[in-house]
């Protein structure tokens, strides 16, 4: 246990001192709202597209198939 404590207490006095704008890994700003808008907008054009394009099961209201009638 003794080694922890020694550990915990090197690790403190080797830590800096940051402010809080210091302690970021980036400029602050809305580039990544602004990526994050992005892709939701692209997943919804996706999902419409697949929505509009994907041909629909013919089935009763009850989801079972509707068998379909031969013509002769």
């Amino acid at each position: 246990m003794v080694e922890k404590d020694d550990e915990t207490q090197r690790h403190r006095k080797e830590s800096p001192d940051l402010s809080s704008t210091e302690a970021r890994q980036s400029e602050r700003g809305r580039p990544i709202l602004y990526l994050l808008i992005a892709g939701l907008v692209l997943a919804l054009l996706t999902w419409t597209a697949t929505e509009m394009f994907t041909p629909e099961a013919a089935t009763t209201g009850d989801g079972t198939p509707v068998e379909e009638a031969d013509g002769g």
